[in-house]
């Protein structure tokens, strides 16, 4: 995932849609790849990846840049994801 620069996030955080377009641009590659790794199951992982863009929309506002995006990003994809394969393994 390449870098973001802040203005980017606090733009998007502001509610700028095409700031948070080039953050998904920036992380759909990175964030699918998580939740493949995890459920190993392309379906699955590209619903997982929709699932975090919506959390990430939702709660980009409160993104305290105490961590960098990627590793606050890398965190909700890979709860969502294990989220779903506990689900689907069930």
């Amino acid at each position: 995932m390449e870098n973001i620069p802040r203005e980017i996030i606090e733009q998007a955080q502001a509610g700028n849609i095409d700031a948070f377009e080039s953050i998904y641009r920036a992380a759909a590659s990175f964030v699918y790849n998580v939740a493949f790794k995890i459920t190993n199951n392309r379906q699955e992982s590209q619903e997982v990846a929709q699932d975090v863009f919506l959390k990430i929309y939702r709660k980009l506002k409160d993104f305290e840049f105490r961590s960098s995006l990627k590793t606050w990003i890398y965190r909700i994809t890979a709860n969502t994801a294990l989220n779903a394969y506990k689900r689907v393994s069930r």
